[in-house]
């Protein structure tokens, strides 16, 4: 960990305004893809899985795989989507924006391990760079 913190206060120095510019473009990028996932219903698959809980809904986690014949996911999927139901019920935010939400953290997740990367791997490329260019990718 006092490698971590080290590394990260040494390219904080070295990069000045760059740093900065890193996370003004991290929140901004998060923030624009929280937004479309709130004002957007998403693809196919929102329909779909909000199709899988309703039945699951009516006719039980383990009936889901007799009633709908397209159901080809393990039984924890539809332990996750209870979870998603609730706290879009508890909320008051759409089901398709929690659906997403977690593809939208794991964009977060990413750029941090890109960004800490070098203290593992002799650095070929600049990391800044490259976690700026993986965070203006599409949502």
């Amino acid at each position: 960990m006092q490698k971590i913190i080290s590394f990260l206060q040494e390219q904080s120095k070295t990069l000045g305004n760059w740093a900065n510019t890193f996370w003004l473009v991290l929140g901004l990028v998060t923030l624009a893809k929280l937004t479309i996932a709130f004002n957007t219903y998403g693809t196919n698959d929102v329909a779909y899985f909000e199709k899988f809980l309703r039945a699951a809904k009516d006719f039980g986690p383990a009936e889901i795989f007799n009633q709908v014949w397209y159901y080809n996911f393990p039984m924890f999927c539809i332990t996750w989507l209870y979870f998603i139901d609730f706290i879009s019920n508890s909320t008051g935010l759409p089901f398709s924006f929690w659906f997403r939400v977690p593809a939208i953290l794991a964009d977060i997740g990413s750029l941090f391990k890109i960004l800490l990367s070098p203290i593992i791997l002799t650095p070929f490329f600049s990391v800044i760079s490259s976690t700026l260019v993986y965070a203006v990718l599409p949502p």
